[in-house]
């Protein structure tokens, strides 16, 4: 009888995989925000999305070559930061087209696993203890499985997320900023950052009217990632 083992997922490999689910996430999120839904009011300009079925789930993508070229350039950046072991969070952010109020925030923590290897096995060493303990490679159908439930739980949280009464915008200058639709990378100081990003706020909810719902997280052996999203409570009549 033959065995059949996976392969360690390499750091490139996990950066790939971390890059693809936030593209995916922020097709996801963009939708809801800028899709007529009976559930949110929302006001937009004219933008098109076809349905592709990813990790077993369908998931709106913007069929605008702007749009689409706007998050090919971030997620690039995200890729060369993960791999440069650069980048510890990232953050989307939708606000308020005419006050500029933070409405939602979706939080992703990047964490790297600390590992080494000894007898080419792979293992994890926690701090709370110096002794090392084995950990076994997760293989790709696992991560999908993983990346798969925590992509259901962002498509089911218009069940929870207060109606948007205030209108949201696509609106994509010349610099291809979207207006309502920020997203924030924390990065380390050393970090090589490109001209096209420049400092920013950390675009909070004040904290006397914010909820907070964590989100299932995901780890491909070599990073973890948990999510929160974290959204402004309709004012009281």
């Amino acid at each position: 009888m033959s065995i059949v083992t996976s392969k360690p997922i390499t750091l490139k490999g996990s950066a790939t995989i971390i890059t693809e689910f936030f593209g995916w996430c922020l097709c996801s999120d963009l939708s809801m925000c800028l899709t007529f839904n009976s559930s949110r009011r929302i006001r937009t300009q004219q933008v098109d999305f076809h349905t592709v079925k990813k990790y077993g789930i369908n998931i709106m993508v913007s069929s605008d070559e702007s749009v689409q070229s706007y998050l090919k350039q971030i997620l690039t950046q995200v890729e060369n930061w993960i791999l440069a072991k650069t980048i510890a969070r990232l953050v989307l952010v939708i606000s308020s087209r005419e006050t500029r109020t933070v409405l939602e925030r979706w939080q992703f923590e990047i964490q790297q696993e600390e590992s080494v290897s000894i007898n080419d096995e792979n293992v994890n060493i926690t701090k709370a203890s110096s002794q090392p303990k084995t950990k076994r490679n997760k293989t790709e159908k696992e991560i999908q499985a993983e990346i798969q439930t925590m992509l259901r739980q962002i498509n089911a949280s218009m069940a929870f997320l207060p109606l948007l009464e205030d209108a949201c915008e696509l609106s994509i200058d010349t610099d291809r900023q979207i207006s309502t639709f920020n997203i924030l990378a924390y990065t380390d100081k050393d970090a090589e950052v490109p001209s096209t990003w420049i400092d920013s706020d950390a675009k909070m909810i004040d904290p006397k009217s914010t909820q907070c719902v964590k989100l299932r997280g995901f780890s491909t052996s070599v990073h973890k990632l948990d999510g929160v999203v974290s959204f402004r409570l309709a004012d009281e009549d």
